[in-house]
């Protein structure tokens, strides 16, 4: 929270900090999201083609549809889980903070 308040210390609006504090929950959650997929892909390939395509005769296929929910959960739970951080930034101290550097 410290370096939101240094923002408002410097003539950051609560709406610019509100802004910082969403983008960078969707930075990490899509950094997040874009590793567990790079991970997750070739691991699904690897465990489909090894112990489904093996016994049952199947061809493995991209699941698009299982990415692009992914996707979606990540983002909404990024959203959601900056609401906290948001309403702390509304109650600052800029005074305080300014104390704590």
């Amino acid at each position: 929270m410290k370096k939101y308040g240094m923002i408002c210390a410097v003539g950051g609006t609560t709406k610019q900090c509100k802004k910082i504090v969403i983008l960078e929950a969707l930075l990490y959650a899509c950094g997040g999201g874009a590793l567990g997929i790079a991970i997750g892909v070739p691991l699904h390939y690897y465990l489909y083609s090894h112990l489904v395509a093996k016994y049952f005769n199947t061809v493995w296929r991209l699941p698009v549809e299982m990415i692009i929910t992914i996707i979606g959960i990540t983002i909404f739970t990024a959203i959601v889980s900056s609401l906290m951080p948001l309403q702390k930034v509304k109650e600052i101290n800029i005074i305080e903070i300014i104390r704590q550097v």
